[in-house]
């Protein structure tokens, strides 16, 4: 009996022992896994901060405004030609160098302060072209090394061409080179985010032979035509010549009561020409003054407009509106566009 006891106990004892050893081996184990799934994600932290200093030694906040402009333009050049040259590569673009997109020039663009960072945002329309070429010069811009993102792309095609016009916005974004970085510049936070464009035919690349007219917009006591000499991007620009005493041109937007909308245009005159107040339903709106920039003798207007009324109630804004005195007064008109403004 007392020998049973006895050999219970050892089968006991060596049960517990077995058991212990197995939960020892099973901590050890996941310990073993927790170590491995560690030494992973110090490797990822390494890899990602070798990434992170490699963008940001291509995009530094310590960068003037004129840097990041023409570090831009130049990328925009080179993915434009048609067999474009490495990133990074000083090579001057003959004139007469084959592309796959034709780019007259690029404004200077705005800048959107962040935490550590800055995007630069830069709207342009290159000369009408076939599909297959802009769609490949899309691709690039998306896939650029300067981390470019399309952030409005408006595409138009007459019905009498085979090519398409487009105004592509494009966004850059300038990160903090580490600690200790400049910071941004006063300029920075001029505009929101680029939201898509509220204007049809803000560009005037489409002609109504019909109307002898631009499609969306309004004229009175004036007559329309497309200019090629004035225009600012694309092919062409509005030209407008006052035939009565006074004249207006405006296009009629929907947008949003208690939403506040950015609204940009180029404008160059010959005579009395003045850009009227906006209006919802015919009521005078409150507003920032114009930010007005002299290119090459066209004037870039920009407004901030806060619609009035209940939020959430849709609202006609008429813009830019555009009033002419004086016969014979020519006003020319390029890229106008009506987007929302902060989300």
């Amino acid at each position: 009996m007392a020998v049973g006891i006895v050999v219970l106990g050892g089968f006991v004892m060596k049960s517990r022992a077995q058991e212990n050893l197995e939960n020892l081996d099973r901590r050890i184990s996941s310990l073993e896994e927790q170590v491995r799934l560690n030494a992973e994600l110090v490797a990822r932290s390494e890899s990602v901060d070798r990434f992170y200093s490699k963008i940001a030694e291509q995009h530094s906040v310590l960068w003037t405004d004129e840097e990041i402009h023409d570090r831009l333009r130049r990328e925009i050049y080179r993915l434009a030609m048609q067999d474009y040259y490495p990133p990074g590569s000083d090579v001057v673009i003959p004139d007469d160098a084959p592309r796959l997109v034709h780019i007259k020039s690029l404004r200077a663009g705005y800048l959107l302060d962040g935490d550590g960072y800055r995007e630069y945002q830069l709207s342009f329309k290159p000369l009408p072209t076939d599909l297959k070429s802009l769609i490949t010069f899309l691709a690039r811009l998306q896939t650029s090394p300067q981390t470019l993102r399309i952030d409005a792309l408006d595409i138009s095609r007459p019905p009498t061409r085979k090519e398409v016009s487009a105004t592509i916005a494009v966004t850059r974004t300038v990160v903090d080179a580490g600690e200790g970085a400049a910071e941004a510049g006063d300029e920075a936070g001029a505009e929101g985010a680029l939201a898509p464009n509220l204007v049809e035919n803000g560009g005037f690349e489409v002609w109504n032979p019909v109307t002898e007219g631009f499609d969306g917009w309004q004229a009175e006591g004036v007559a329309l035509a497309q200019d090629v000499d004035h225009a600012r991007e694309g092919d062409y620009c509005m030209k407008a010549v006052l035939n009565a005493d006074t004249g207006a041109i405006y296009q009629e937007c929907t947008v949003e009561a208690g939403k506040t909308y950015q609204v940009a245009a180029d404008i160059s005159a010959e005579g009395d020409v003045s850009v009227a107040p906006f209006t919802v339903d015919g009521a005078p709106l409150a507003r920032l003054e114009p930010a007005a920039i002299e290119e090459n003798g066209a004037v870039r207007y920009r407004w901030l407009v806060t619609v009035p009324g209940e939020a959430g109630q849709m609202a006609a804004l008429r813009a830019p509106i555009l009033e002419l005195a004086g016969a014979g007064t020519t006003v020319y008109v390029d890229n106008v566009s009506v987007r929302l403004y902060g989300g």
